[in-house]
């Protein structure tokens, strides 16, 4: 195990301190590469590649680069796993699985996989609809008789996102459910007696809601937990064997990695206690690189779904989803999209203190994994970047950098905005602050802590706390009118 600790400065100023770890394909140079970043030498680094792989080489010094200074700047810690017609062109882990106890991540840590749990809850789905258990379309109401609007409902809606059920997520009741274990019963109680917000069909509108009544949906009809459904139904059959729901908040697993949130401009913070069957079915599983690179192959290369329902899992159902972490086509299980002329089947998302991103490349058999347990989205931009170095073409390099600007040019975003109706939280109000030629966001909202903003170009930052482009909108030397987030539009009020 090689492993070193970076004191990273910052305008003159010790900011953090980071650790690095790598396993298989990553080097023990990047230790010194990361070093250069604060000292200023020039030694060229010198990967290790995956044992007889010497073609994989210079992807692993790429990749190594191209998360240097993300680790140097406390934003991404996590683990990085690449196959191609199931041979691993690069395993590795950054950053630290436990700052406390000073223990660095490899490429075989374990982590909670937020969203990228959604597939494997639509699966169980198709599983039920291919044994003919469940019609998808057909009322909800034919399994869940007692459900409000049950006859208007179908599992089609909730697979897809265009149900009208309120996200449970940005109830104010929320935080206090992720306190205690909680059935998919009791999180569907929560939310069950809600308006709905249109009439269900009529358009999309993200919501972890409607997963958790799914879950709910495969326990009543298979008669088993959620949890034991999974496991016996597609991870055994795909040997998934460190991917698993925690259906209690005291089971140990093994090389689990902490969750970290990012706080001011650099630093990291222990991300907030939750126990996870408050996600059952929208957010809760854990897993590794391996085994998600298992996973994303095994979908379609496996006998798990007949060629008529995988066909059926698969094909678009909805088009151009706007937001950041579906953009592209939606099926029934995985977003749909199109990256360097080739089909990109994805997904992606994020929990208190983790972040995931799984693609995978039909034509090239190619899969990428990237977990952190930093609570960002640097996820996802970073499986497509390491897509591109695979297939030899150009990407944006993290080029991080959080120096004051001129007082007189950031001052024309500062102000508060207020996002409309379609919003993920509808209403919410945003303000933007300026400190020292510096800008911070400060959400309204109070399960979204204040963020920093860092510049990528005149009108255009990084939401640090999230990892996603912001950009206002605004005529040359004007004040801002607008600013543009989460795929939708915020108007200035104040």
């Amino acid at each position: 195990m090689i492993r070193t600790l970076l004191v990273a400065l910052v305008g003159g100023s010790i900011v953090s301190i980071a650790a690095y770890s790598g396993a298989r394909a990553l080097n023990p140079d990047l230790l010194n590469m990361l070093e250069c970043t604060v000292s200023g030498c020039a030694r060229a680094p010198t990967a290790r590649a995956i044992p007889d792989a010497r073609e994989n080489i210079s992807l692993a010094r790429e990749i190594d680069r191209y998360f240097a200074p993300l680790v140097a700047s406390n934003n991404f810690y996590g683990t990085v796993y690449v196959t191609r017609g199931g041979e691993v062109l690069a395993e590795a882990g950054y950053g630290f699985a436990s700052i406390e106890l000073d223990v660095p991540n490899t490429g075989a840590s374990v982590l909670p996989i937020a969203s990228v749990s959604k597939p494997f809850t639509a699966t169980a789905i198709m599983l039920l609809q291919q044994r003919g258990l469940v019609d998808l379309k057909a009322p909800l109401s034919k399994i869940l008789p007692d459900y409000p609007n049950g006859d208007r409902l179908s599992l089609h809606h909730l697979l897809l996102h265009t149900s009208g059920i309120p996200d449970i997520n940005v109830q104010p009741a929320y935080v206090e459910l992720s306190h205690a274990h909680r059935t998919p019963a009791e999180l569907v109680a929560a939310f069950r007696d809600l308006p709905l917000l249109f009439e269900p069909g009529a358009r999309f509108q993200y919501s972890n809601s409607n997963y958790n009544l799914l879950a709910l949906v495969i326990e009543r009809v298979s008669g088993m937990s959620y949890g034991d459904f999974v496991r016996r139904e597609i991870l055994e059959p795909l040997d998934l064997r460190n991917t698993g729901h925690p259906d209690r908040a005291d089971t140990i697993i093994p090389k689990l990695a902490a969750g970290y949130s990012p706080v001011g401009r650099a630093e990291l913070a222990r991300a907030p206690w939750i126990d996870w069957t408050v996600k059952t079915g929208n957010g809760s599983l854990y897993s590794t690189g391996a085994d998600l690179s298992k996973w994303a192959r095994g979908f379609s290369k496996s006998d798990l779904l007949s060629r008529q329902t995988l066909e059926l899992a698969t094909t678009p159902q909805l088009q151009n989803i706007g937001i950041d972490s579906m953009r592209g086509d939606l099926s029934y299980v995985w977003s749909i999209g199109r990256l360097l002329d080739r089909r990109k089947v994805w997904f992606a998302g994020r929990s208190p203190g983790f972040s995931a991103a799984i693609s995978y490349f039909p034509e090239d058999d190619l899969a990428i994994v990237v977990l952190s347990n930093t609570y960002s989205l640097v996820t996802t931009q970073a499986a497509d970047a390491i897509a591109a170095m695979v297939f030899g073409a150009p990407y944006a390099r993290q080029e991080i950098s959080d120096a004051p600007l001129p007082v007189e040019s950031v001052r024309r975003w500062v102000g508060t905005y207020q996002f409309g109706e379609r919003a993920p939280v509808p209403r919410m109000k945003m303000r933007v602050a300026e400190e020292h030629g510096r800008l911070t966001l400060e959400p309204d909202f109070a399960q979204m802590a204040p963020s920093a903003l860092l510049p990528v170009a005149d009108g255009t930052f990084i939401v640090r706390s999230y990892w996603l482009e912001l950009k206002f909108d605004a005529e040359p030397n004007a004040a801002a009118k607008a600013l543009t987030l989460f795929g939708a539009r915020a108007e200035r009020v104040e």
